[in-house]
């Protein structure tokens, strides 16, 4: 009986450390993967800015669909950055910044929302006028884009159009200010 219970115990404590070594094979990163340090650098050059003048949150490895990828996000002022990148090739894998506690330009509106553009009797550009300001700030064709959704809502009690369309291998999510035709906030992803 104590040879088969020292049998029992040895098995468990084989099968346990079998289990806890292939756990830390997984969760370790692969050694060709990117440095966050590399994924960090990688986003401050797509926003075109310095690590000097921004302030980083964090850089985390996850992975998402099986994919390993860093998610790096960092504040410039009152613009918040967010950036996911293959831990592997080191490409950008979507990306987004908005401003937090937007506050409407107190400028006169940009050229895109002037009194032709403006919806008659609501002080807002029209949503023909916000998909403008979108498409040409995304660099799109118009005849390019399938699906186009545009929407109307209120973002921290800014009047906002919502679009949303798709382009080759790309989905395109905008905010455009209602008042101004400014772009409130963006985000482009890869397709799957």
């Amino acid at each position: 009986m104590n040879k088969r219970k020292m049998m029992s115990t040895a098995a468990s404590f084989a099968l346990g450390f079998a289990l806890l070594a292939g756990a830390t094979a997984i969760a370790a990163p692969a050694s060709n993967y990117i440095s966050s340090e590399k994924a960090r650098q990688i986003a401050l050059e797509n926003a075109g800015l310095a690590a000097e003048d921004v302030t980083f949150i964090r850089t985390h490895l996850d992975y998402d669909d099986g994919r390993a990828e860093y998610e790096v996000e960092f504040y410039q002022g009152n613009m918040e950055y967010d950036y996911d990148i293959d831990a592997v090739s080191g490409s950008i894998l979507s990306y987004d910044y908005d401003a937090e506690y937007y506050a409407p330009s107190t400028t006169a509106a940009p050229a895109s929302s002037s009194a032709s553009s403006a919806a008659p009797g609501t002080g807002y550009i029209t949503a023909e006028a916000a998909k403008q300001a979108a498409l040409s700030h995304a660099g799109v064709a118009e005849s390019d884009t399938r699906r186009m959704e545009i929407g109307f809502d209120y973002e921290h009690g800014i009047a906002v159009y919502e679009l949303e369309w798709k382009a080759g291998w790309r989905e395109y999510s905008y905010e455009v200010n209602a008042s101004t035709g400014d772009i409130v906030s963006y985000e482009i992803e890869y397709d799957d």
